[in-house]
């Protein structure tokens, strides 16, 4: 497969976490096939809380019982819990064929959560990339909640972490996703927020335009803007069955 300096900039979509998730896994599909970068950025129109892969879903409800108002879905990608809400969300996935896939996860992790920090710092928002340390390590106790706890690469700042991400890596191609807060609205999930740091940060859409062209800057890929296709959905809608099944949900099988 011939290397491509593609990157396709997907449409900005608001709906169903089983439908966000099924997106995400067809883009890492789409990419692992055809080679192309694909990027997207999406909203969500009711609190959803979505599972880390290899979470308990009943050891999470046991300790949050109220969460079982919120919709719950389960992420292809590992991770804490992560209850999204007021936030902007994005999907990046990249070919296994291009340099920053054969330079490990942390590699990833590190240009996309930098792409961002240059964009907010720009509108006067200073975060840093937790550093990997010595003390540092998964343990049984960790908080259920991702944004509880910033791991190596995560954006903070005083106030808490601001931007996290998590990865699913195929032979052909990962999928990394992540949430910018713009709005922390729950005590539940302690995180800093857009809203707390800016009086008046730029519109969504502004924000996304932004990032997504620093982005492309440091991927070293044209951007080319498209629809996502007829495959492409009708792939969607059939993976987001498994997504909205709780023998997924809660027991991470598929259907």
């Amino acid at each position: 497969m011939s290397l491509s300096h593609n990157l396709y900039w997907l449409p900005s979509i608001g709906t169903r976490g089983c439908e966000q998730m099924a997106l995400d896994e067809t883009m890492l599909n789409a990419t692992g096939a055809d080679g192309i970068s694909r990027f997207r950025f999406y909203y969500w129109p009711q609190p959803t809380i979505s599972l880390g892969y290899f979470q308990d879903y009943d050891n999470f409800l046991s300790q949050f019982p109220h969460c079982s108002n919120f919709a719950i879905v389960r992420r292809l990608t590992g991770g804490g819990a992560i209850l999204h809400d007021k936030e902007i969300t994005y999907c990046l996935t990249i070919s296994s064929a291009q340099e920053i896939y054969k330079a490990g996860p942390i590699a990833a992790y590190t240009l996309v959560h930098q792409a961002i920090a240059d964009v907010l710092k720009k509108i006067g928002i200073d975060l840093q990339l937790r550093p990997k340390s010595s003390d540092y390590s998964r343990i049984r106790s960790e908080p259920e909640f991702c944004f509880a706890r910033p791991c190596p690469t995560d954006l903070i700042c005083s106030s808490g972490k601001l931007v996290g991400s998590a990865q699913r890596r195929l032979p052909q191609a990962l999928m990394q996703h992540g949430s910018i807060i713009l709005e922390n609205r729950f005590s539940d999930q302690p995180s800093a927020s857009i809203g707390d740091l800016h009086p008046s940060p730029p519109a969504c859409v502004e924000l996304e335009k932004m990032i997504v062209n620093e982005l492309a800057t440091k991927l070293q890929m044209t951007i080319t803007e498209r629809e996502f296709n007829e495959s492409e959905l009708a792939l969607t809608r059939q993976i987001a069955a498994k997504y909205a099944s709780n023998q997924w949900t809660i027991n991470r099988k598929a259907i």
